[in-house]
């Protein structure tokens, strides 16, 4: 384990000035999913692999089509309507 993050340790010595804040970001992007269970379990889940069928792919159709002409509700008035 140690001699792996001594080679990232110089790796990020060999980085060019101008790619440190993109390091950082990713460094952190991992530290912070390797400690979250629920993003490390959306990570390595499977890809969803079902076909969607003619009824979802019209409901998808007719939902964006609503969306389209503005027919939304806000959280707030969904949760009204839903007693939340």
């Amino acid at each position: 384990m140690i001699a792996n993050k001594e080679r990232i340790h110089k790796l990020i010595e060999e980085l060019p000035e101008e790619e440190v804040p993109v390091a950082e970001r990713f460094l952190r992007y991992l530290c912070d999913v390797g400690n979250d269970p629920v993003k490390r379990a959306l990570r390595n889940a499977s890809e969803d692999d079902e076909a969607i069928t003619p009824k979802e792919e019209e409901m998808v159709n007719e939902a964006k089509v609503a969306y389209e002409r503005g027919e939304v509700q806000t959280d707030e008035e969904l949760d009204r309507e839903l007693n939340l």
